[in-house]
């Protein structure tokens, strides 16, 4: 019987791709095999710190973007055409991690990010007028 389980499980996993590698199911791969992917803010502002929490809820709407990768340059590209704060970037380089794990777009150098996890969640950094902005959610 363990057989039978077993090989129906191996079946399934070719079928879809796991089996050979293809498709380790990882947004970073879609992102980088699509061009681009949708996010969604868990909350509608910004925070000082979310790290752990919202910690300092900013005056700074968070709304939906989509990222948009060409080459080794993306840009996060919001449904209204502006970004949160008219001084926050949108654009940078973008640099996936070997293994797919993570993928950082740098909006501005070692300072503002977008990052996106494997499994969706994303997080973004901005220093704005000297303070801190984060913002968290999920793309797909």
């Amino acid at each position: 019987m363990r057989t039978v389980l077993l090989a129906a499980s191996l079946a399934l996993a070719a079928q879809s791709g796991h089996a050979s590698g293809e498709g380790t199911g990882s947004l970073v791969e879609t992102l980088i095999a699509r061009g681009t992917v949708s996010c969604r803010p868990a909350l509608r502002y910004f925070c000082r710190n979310i790290h752990a929490g919202c910690s300092g809820r900013s005056a700074i709407a968070a709304a939906p973007f989509t990222v948009e990768l060409n080459g080794n340059a993306a840009e996060l590209v919001y449904r209204d055409g502006e970004a949160p704060d008219a001084d926050a970037p949108s654009a940078g380089p973008f640099k996936a991690a070997d293994d797919l794990a993570y993928a950082i777009l740098w909006l501005r150098a070692s300072a503002d990010y977008f990052r996106l996890e494997a499994d969706g969640r994303y997080n973004i950094r901005l220093y704005l007028r000297g303070t801190a902005h984060m913002s968290r959610g999920m793309c797909e």
